[in-house]
């Protein structure tokens, strides 16, 4: 056994079973990690489970580091990971295309019952399409839980999208206000008409701090779904519950 102090924490490396365990406790946190030494031979296999499977959803370089970390260490970690995540191909083919003004922040009321403001958008294209047709994704997610909601579309016709939420509000009912972009699926006198029958519809952008979640979740589904893109609908269920 041997153990060094560092002003982040304890580090204590040990030997079980013929393998080299690091254990790690964070003085600020009070977190302990007890982490596995990865050989080099391995490493490769961590990180592409870390990054590219279901449950991980080629996630950023810190995301991808935080998951590796609780489980495996090895010297160099951190530069194997951004170089692994920079250099991932359904990354760089998902990437956003220029950059978008950020939008002044400003203050949300506090949500604190389920499912009375829900917001909306839509992910895609994906390409290639699937075999039953579809390229777009209509997400959900409740403000108050956080609570994810997915459906495959062909396409975004007001009237697709008007039953891809009903068939959401089937099953979890019907919330009190949608929150949505200025898409013209969203703002038709059909979407319209249906808001005046269910609910309150409010377009206006997400600001407050649920807005980086949900780009997550989008990001999540974009690059999962691009990386398996003749069937990737069976795969939207794994990625929700990776996100929540």
């Amino acid at each position: 056994n041997q153990e060094v102090v560092k002003r982040s924490g304890k580090i204590r490396w040990f030997l079980k079973n013929g393998l080299i365990y690091r254990e790690y406790q964070a003085n600020e946190s009070g977190k302990n990690f007890v982490q596995l030494v990865i050989p080099e031979k391995f490493r490769d296999i961590v990180l592409k489970l870390a990054h590219e499977s279901i449950m991980s959803g080629h996630l950023a370089t810190s995301r991808t580091t935080a998951r590796i970390l609780t489980e495996f260490y090895w010297p160099g970690i951190l530069s194997d990971v951004k170089r692994f995540c920079r250099s991932c191909d359904i990354c760089q083919r998902t990437v956003q295309k220029g950059k978008v003004a950020k939008h002044p922040l400003q203050k949300m009321p506090l949500i604190d019952e389920v499912f009375k403001r829900v917001a909306v958008d839509i992910v895609g294209p994906i390409h290639p399409v699937t075999d039953k047709g579809n390229r777009y994704i209509l997400t959900l997610v409740d403000f108050a839980s956080r609570y994810p909601e997915a459906i495959p579309m062909a396409s975004i016709d007001t009237e697709r999208v008007a039953e891809a939420l009903l068939e959401i509000f089937s099953r979890m009912g019907v919330p009190e206000e949608i929150l949505s972009d200025m898409g013209t699926q969203f703002t038709s006198g059909l979407m319209r008409e249906v808001s005046r029958l269910f609910y309150d519809h409010i377009l206006h952008p997400m600001t407050n701090e649920m807005v980086g979640r949900y780009v997550t979740l989008k990001q999540m589904l974009k690059r999962v779904c691009t990386d398996r893109p003749r069937d990737w609908e069976r795969y939207i269920n794994p990625v929700l519950f990776a996100y929540r």
